[in-house]
C-alpha cells in the first residue's frame, strides 16, 4: 500500500489541472488507485491533520491538537511544536504494522521525526512548514539554518550585507579578470554557530551597472564560482558547527538581483546536513551518492 500525501492540495484545483493536462503522473495515479474528498479535522492545520492521517484518531485523542502543543499544567506560554513525533499519544499506523509482522517506509512523512520504531527505512519526517525559525513550530530539529535573502537592502526576514571599494591586492584573481565598474567586496555570513564566512566580489563585464557576483572563500577568486542573475549555484558542501559539533551540510545559492547601485538580493537555501536524517543512518550517504544532497525544506 503507497499513501501519498500533499499537504493543501485543493481537490477542485487538482481536477482543474488534471483537465488541462498537468499532472499526468498524479492523474494515472488517482485514475488507477482511490480518489476521494474529505473533510479535515479542525483545526485544520498541518500538525493536527497529518497525526489523524497516520493515527484514524481525532485530535483530542492523538494530542496534537495545533501546530504548537501546551501541555496542561505548564506555564501558558510554554509551548512545544506539534511535529515531533513523539507527542502524539494514538498508534501510527507503521507501529500497528510492525505488529502485524509488516515493514514501512516513511519518505518525509509529516510528524514522523525522530524515529520510534526500528522496523522502517525512513527518510526525514519532522515537516514543519519552511519560512523563518522564529516561527513558534520552528523548523527540522537538523537543519543547521534556514533559507534566506542576504541584501544590502533592509527586508522582511532578510540578512544584511554591506558592500565598500574591494582592495584588489587582497584577492587572488584570474588572470584575465577586469570589470567595467568599481570593484565592490562583502561578506556572506552562513550558519548559526561559528558562522561560516563567504567572500563576494561584484563586478560589472558589459556595461556600468554590475553584473556578476564572484563568490569564495578566502578571497581566492581562481577558487570560487560566479554567479550571474538568476543562476543558481551548484551544491556547495561546507563543515558548519550544531550543538557544538562539526557537521558537513550542503546548500544552494540564487543571485535573485543585481544591477546599479550595488542592488543586491543573494537567495540562500537551507542549510541541511549530509548524514543524520535518515534510519537507518546510513541510508543517508547512500541517497547523497545516488541522487545528491537533501534539502528537508524547499
Amino acid at each position: 500500500v503507497a499513501l501519498i500525501g500533499l499537504d493543501a492540495a485543493i481537490p477542485s484545483v487538482v481536477k482543474k489541472y488534471f483537465g488541462m493536462g498537468k499532472l499526468q503522473t498524479l492523474q494515472k495515479i488517482a485514475k488507477h488507485g482511490t480518489w476521494a474528498e474529505l473533510i479535515p479535522v479542525f483545526p485544520t492545520h498541518t500538525a493536527s491533520n497529518w497525526n489523524t492521517v497516520s493515527t484514524g484518531a481525532w485530535p483530542k485523542t492523538h494530542g496534537v491538537t495545533d501546530m504548537v502543543i501546551h501541555f496542561p499544567g505548564t506555564p501558558l506560554t510554554e509551548i512545544k511544536s506539534g511535529f515531533y513525533s513523539n507527542f502524539c499519544k494514538a498508534e501510527q499506523i507503521w507501529k500497528k504494522k510492525k505488529k502485524d509482522g509488516k515493514k514501512s517506509i516513511l519518505m518525509k512523512y509529516i510528524a514522523s521525526w525522530p524515529p520510534n520504531i526500528q522496523n522502517v527505512l525512513q527518510v526525514e519526517g519532522f515537516g514543519a512548514p519552511g519560512g523563518p525559525g522564529s516561527r513558534p513550530w520552528g523548523s527540522s530539529p537538523q537543519t543547521i539554518s534556514n533559507s534566506s535573502c542576504y541584501s544590502n537592502e533592509q527586508i522582511e526576514n532578510g540578512k544584511l550585507i554591506s558592500f565598500k571599494d574591494a582592495n584588489l591586492s587582497l584577492w587572488n584573481l584570474p588572470d584575465n579578470f577586469q570589470s567595467t565598474v568599481t570593484h565592490k567586496e562583502g561578506e556572506l555570513k552562513l550558519g548559526k554557530e561559528e558562522e561560516v564566512r563567504y567572500d563576494v566580489l561584484l563586478i560589472g563585464t558589459k556595461s556600468s551597472n554590475y553584473d556578476m557576483a564572484i563568490i569564495t572563500k578566502n578571497k581566492d577568486a581562481k577558487n570560487g564560482f560566479q554567479l550571474k542573475k538568476n543562476s543558481v549555484s551548484e551544491w556547495l558542501k561546507d563543515e558548519f558547527k550544531k550543538d557544538g559539533k562539526n557537521i558537513w551540510a550542503s546548500f544552494r545559492l540564487r543571485l535573485a538581483d543585481i544591477g546599479d547601485k550595488e542592488k543586491f538580493r543573494l537567495y540562500v537555501t537551507q542549510i541541511f546536513p549530509l548524514e543524520g536524517w535518515t534510519y537507518p543512518e546510513s541510508l543517508a550517504s547512500e541517497l547523497v551518492k545516488q541522487c545528491g544532497p537533501f534539502l528537508e525544506s524547499i
